[in-house]
């Protein structure tokens, strides 16, 4: 192997990371989404604030923790000490619920590395729970971080499962607990979308036997330019509503 072959494999790697990586504001700081899959399913996100002078604050956000106690794992007494002894490790600290740095602007990039190999040591302690990986699509990102961002009370992963009258655990992307208890999957696929449609519409059609007061609700991408009116019927036989992922406000209004 020669040394280009070596460096053209690192810059490769950059420049996915670079590709990967998401910003956007909310609430006065910046929330910086990053390529790694978290156990839970969850890209990992740093937020960012501004502090006095030159310092800014690193954080998860609250994420973390939230996460563990949603898989059912008690963040108090023993556990609460291993999470605290594995942000000391990584220079970094818990704070209530909040896995935090605050540093001067000239340490923010080796700070967020550290924070990045806490938070993936810190979600480690999730496998004591047999806590099942599951896959995020890009729009199950984007729908994840609108509920996040507007406060929305949800789960998501193994516990976000429902019976249908034909099949039992149909994972969902998204279970809200608004009251009513509201199901959201996204419709997305490279190809094959009709396929991936069908499936959704029979998945929702069990779930609809079974739990006849849930609400159920479609998500999609209408920059695919798979979808037709034709899918949009079938997707929309056992679903309350179907709205394009950009239609943030249309979705918001459902649990307000």
């Amino acid at each position: 192997m020669t040394d280009m072959i070596c460096k053209n494999i690192i810059d490769d790697y950059i420049k996915i990371l670079r590709d990967g990586i998401e910003v956007e504001q909310s609430n006065g700081e910046y929330i910086v989404s990053l390529p790694f899959l978290s156990w839970s399913g969850h890209y990992l996100e740093i937020h960012v604030r501004q502090l006095m002078g030159d310092y800014v604050a690193l954080s998860d956000g609250e994420h973390e923790i939230a996460d563990l106690w949603l898989s059912g794992m008690s963040i108090s007494g023993r556990n609460r000490n291993i999470i605290r002894d594995i942000a000391v490790q990584y220079d970094v600290r818990l704070e209530g619920d909040e896995i935090i740095a605050k540093v001067p602007l000239s340490k923010a990039g080796e700070t967020v590395h550290r924070l990045v190999q806490a938070l993936v040591r810190i979600g480690d302690i999730s496998l004591l729970h047999r806590i099942i990986p599951v896959k995020e699509t890009p729009l199950k990102r984007r729908v994840g971080r609108l509920l996040k961002r507007s406060k929305i009370d949800f789960i998501t992963g193994p516990r976000a499962t429902v019976n249908g009258q034909i099949s039992k655990g149909y994972e969902l992307d998204f279970l809200v607990l608004n009251g009513r208890k509201s199901a959201i999957k996204t419709i997305e696929a490279k190809r094959a979308l009709k396929t991936r449609v069908e499936a959704f519409a029979f998945e929702f059609g069990d779930i609809k036997a079974a739990n006849p007061a849930m609400e159920r609700i479609g998500v999609y991408d209408k920059n695919n330019e798979q979808w037709d009116d034709e899918l949009l019927k079938i997707a929309g036989v056992n679903t309350e509503r179907i709205l394009s992922v950009q239609e943030e406000n249309e979705i918001l209004s459902l649990f307000r």
